[in-house]
């Protein structure tokens, strides 16, 4: 029965999907789908919701990488902003050349 090889690759690729392994997660997928042609119907069918799972599991990868994004862009714009002041309020000067990321 190709059903528990195909399920335990599906399994597979959600662990590593949600430990961030994206290069594991893509072998236990390649694995899964050479085998998808020897299922039989109601075996194929058996494996949505395995793959349900793992099209949730992408898209919650996919709105988390996408918030990082736009944090550190936001990071980086407001770097370029930063003001920094000494003890008694006097502003100091940033007198490191190098891009405001790099300085942080």
């Amino acid at each position: 029965m190709k059903y528990i090889e195909v399920y335990d690759y599906l399994e597979r690729a959600s662990e590593s999907l949600i430990r961030g392994d994206y290069d594991e997660t893509l072998g236990h997928l390649d694995a899964a789908s050479r085998l998808k042609d020897q299922l039989e119907p109601e075996e194929a069918e058996m494996a949505q919701p395995c793959l349900a799972r793992l099209v949730t599991l992408s898209e919650a990868a996919l709105e988390g990488v996408t918030d990082a994004k736009k944090i550190i862009e936001d990071a980086i714009r407001n770097s370029v902003r930063l003001e920094i002041y000494d003890g008694v309020g006097n502003r100091n000067e940033i007198k490191d050349r190098t891009s405001p990321v790099n300085r942080f």
